[in-house]
C-alpha cells in the first residue's frame, strides 16, 4: 500500500539507480531469460537498510554454474495496426579457467498504442463542454546485456558481474477538442463551419542507460564466513519533450509551443563487508557494515513560450488530418533552466548492523538493530538559485 520508492529494488543484492525521484526502478527492463528467481521479502531486517520499509524485491540473475551450453530465442509481436516488433535472447554459459562464465543479450521491441475518447461537461446534467479524442503511442526498444564469472573454491568464492539496459523510446500524443459530441467535419470553429477547438501534439524522445557492475569476495575461515561486496553503478537519463498546440476557440487561431529538456545522471558507489559466525545449535551471529556514495546531476530547461496568431491564409486552409501544429512552430531559442532545474545531490550514508539469526526446526527467527547516518547536500545551480 505505499508508494514505490518505499519497495527496494535489487539486482543479485545490490541497489540500482531508478529513474525516477522516488528511486522506483522498472522491473520490464530485466528480460526473463536472464532471470534465474525472484525473491519477495515481506519484512525488514537489520540485514538491508531503510529503503526497504514496504519490503525488497531481489532479482537473481543467471550464473555460469545455471546454465552450461547455451540458447537463442526469437519472436515477432504483431499489432492491429500492422505494426512489427522484434523478441530476440541469447544466453550462453560454461567453464572458463577455475570458473564458469554466463553471457546473456536481449532484445526487446516495445509498443503500446492506445486511444481515447472523452465526454467533457462542467457538473452532470449540463450541456456537453468539449469532447476530446486523443491517440497515444509508445514506441521502442530495449536492449539488455549482462555477464558474470563466478569461482567456487573449498573456502573461497569470488563474484565478478554486472548488467547493462539501454532504452530507445518515442512518446507521441495527439489531441483534437471538438464543440459537438460527434462529428469531425470542417477545419475551424470559426469561418467554415467546423468545430475543432483545439488541436494539440506533444512528442517526448527518451534515451536511457542503466549499468551495473559488482564485486563479491567470500572468505570462509576459522571463526566463520567474512563477505566483501563492492559495487558501481550510474543511471543516464536524456529526454526531449515537445508540445505544441493551436487553438482555434478564438477569432485569431493562436499557436503555443513548448519544449523541456531533461538530463539526468545518477551515479553511486557501495561497499559492504560483513562477518557470519556460527554459535551452535543453528544459530548465528552477524554484523557489518555498509558505506554509499551517491550523486545526482539533474539538468532540465525549457524554451521560451512561443505564442503567435497564424496568418488567415494559414488557418482558413488548415487541416485537422493532413497536418499537425509541428508544421506551424518555428525552432525553439533562448533554453533556460527551470526553477530547480539545474541542481546537483550529494549523498553519503554509513550504517552498522548487528543481529542473531537461528533455525530450529519449524521456525525462522531473527533479532538484530541497525544503525544508519546520512548526509545529503543540495545544491540549486539555477541562476536564482541557493545552497543547502
Amino acid at each position: 500500500g505505499l508508494d514505490p520508492g518505499y519497495t527496494q529494488i535489487l539486482i543479485n543484492g545490490e541497489k540500482v539507480p531508478g529513474t525516477n525521484a522516488d528511486r522506483s526502478f522498472f522491473l520490464d527492463r530485466i528480460p526473463a531469460e536472464l532471470i534465474k528467481q525472484v525473491e519477495i521479502v515481506r519484512s525488514s531486517s537489520a540485514r538491508r537498510t531503510g529503503d526497504a520499509v514496504a519490503g525488497t524485491l531481489n532479482i537473481v540473475l543467471r550464473d555460469g554454474y545455471q546454465l552450461d551450453g547455451g540458447y537463442i530465442r526469437g519472436g515477432v509481436l504483431r499489432f492491429d495496426d500492422g505494426e512489427l516488433k522484434p523478441s530476440l535472447g541469447a544466453v550462453f554459459g560454461g567453464e572458463v579457467g577455475p570458473g564458469r562464465i554466463l553471457l546473456g543479450a536481449n532484445l526487446q521491441g516495445r509498443y503500446n498504442p492506445k486511444k481515447k475518447y472523452s465526454l467533457r461537461y462542467d457538473e452532470p446534467g449540463a450541456d456537453l463542454n468539449n469532447r476530446e479524442d486523443q491517440s497515444d503511442v509508445r514506441d521502442g526498444t530495449d536492449y539488455a546485456f549482462n555477464a558474470s564469472y563466478t569461482i567456487e573454491g573449498d573456502s573461497t568464492d569470488f563474484e565478478l558481474s554486472g548488467f547493462y539496459v539501454r532504452t530507445d523510446r518515442t512518446e507521441t500524443e495527439r489531441s483534437f477538442e471538438y464543440e459537438t459530441a460527434t462529428g469531425s467535419g470542417g477545419s475551424i470553429r470559426n469561418g467554415t463551419g467546423g468545430n475543432l477547438l483545439v488541436d494539440n501534439s506533444n512528442i517526448n524522445g527518451i534515451k536511457q542507460d542503466n549499468f551495473s557492475v559488482n564485486g563479491k569476495l567470500a572468505q570462509k575461515w576459522s571463526l566463520g564466513e567474512t563477505k566483501l561486496k563492492v559495487g558501481f553503478a550510474k543511471f543516464i537519463d536524456n529526454q526531449w519533450e515537445t508540445e505544441n498546440e493551436i487553438e482555434f476557440d478564438r477569432p485569431a487561431p493562436r499557436f503555443t509551443g513548448d519544449r523541456f529538456d531533461t538530463h539526468i545522471v545518477d551515479q553511486e558507489f557501495s561497499a559492504g563487508l560483513e562477518h557470519e559466525a556460527p554459535l551452535g545449535n543453528g544459530i548465528d551471529l552477524v554484523f557489518g557494515g555498509f558505506y554509499q556514495n551517491k550523486v545526482r546531476d539533474t539538468d532540465i530547461q525549457e524554451a521560451e513560450r512561443q505564442r503567435f496568431n497564424l496568418p488567415t491564409g494559414v488557418h482558413a486552409g488548415y487541416n485537422q488530418f493532413q497536418q499537425t501544429p509541428d508544421t506551424q512552430a518555428a525552432s525553439f531559442t533562448g533554453f533556460a533552466p527551470l526553477d530547480g532545474g539545474l541542481s546537483k545531490i550529494k549523498e553519503e550514508r554509513k550504517d552498522a548492523f548487528a543481529l542473531i539469526e537461528g533455525d530450529t526446526g519449524p521456525v525462522k527467527w531473527e533479532v538484530g538493530v541497525r544503525y544508519e547516518t546520512t548526509n545529503v547536500s543540495i545544491t540549486d545551480l539555477t541562476p536564482a538559485g541557493l545552497s543547502a
